[in-house]
């Protein structure tokens, strides 16, 4: 029943909902963390400048994963598998990484993707979702191939609007909120979408 966050100073827990709160950075090199996945009975901490960490003790010590000197911008778990995406530029890459061995190799796991940088990523039944400035993706199979959910029906992405500021799913809708182009909704995994916002345009999680 512990609770955990990550900031500018490092990792801490609580295990007391809240109330107190312990700093626990034994291993780490860096100190600022972005991004915090859990993975099983296992931590995963995205930094920037400093790759990924990962703890097997619920946090109280960590060990370096992947990415030295590297921002990460998604970590995300799925069946235990972890996802980590780490440039920055709609046309650079490599794009996004999947460890299935507990964080010690991290392959490519990017086949159908081309546009960069992912932002946020979810689940929907047997589907992952990834999204990024410039595109949004569709995998059917656990991440390794991946289609592309971008329609007409959503804004054009350029140098004002950044296409996914947010993902999430409620019941069986799939929502993407922009940066500058509003909100947006699917009933059917992305073959059509619908604008759901009124007067909105920055949104965030």
């Amino acid at each position: 029943n512990s609770l955990y966050c990550v900031g500018s100073n490092g990792f801490y827990y609580s295990n007391d909902q809240g109330d107190n709160w312990t700093k626990s950075n034994g291993g780490l090199t860096v100190n600022y963390f972005n991004l915090m996945t859990i993975a099983g009975s296992e931590l995963y901490i995205g930094s920037y400048g400093g790759g990924v960490f990962k703890s097997i003790d619920f946090g109280n010590n960590w060990t370096y994963s992947a990415f030295d000197s590297t921002n990460i911008y998604v970590l995300y778990s799925f069946n235990n598998n972890v996802f980590a995406s780490k440039s920055y530029g709609c046309n650079l890459g490599p794009h996004l990484y999947e460890s299935i061995d507990n964080g010690l190799t991290w392959p490519l796991s990017d086949s159908g993707i081309t546009t960069m940088p992912f932002k946020d990523m979810a689940t929907f039944g047997r589907y992952i979702i990834a999204g990024g400035d410039c595109d949004i993706y569709l995998s059917a199979d656990t991440g390794r191939t991946w289609t592309s959910m971008y329609t007409s029906d959503l804004p054009d992405t350029g140098n004002i609007i950044r296409l996914t500021s947010s993902l999430f799913v409620k019941d069986s809708l799939i929502f993407l909120a922009t940066d500058g182009g509003g909100l947006y909704c699917t009933s059917d995994t992305g073959r059509s979408w619908v604008s759901k916002s009124i007067n909105m345009s920055q949104l965030s999680h």
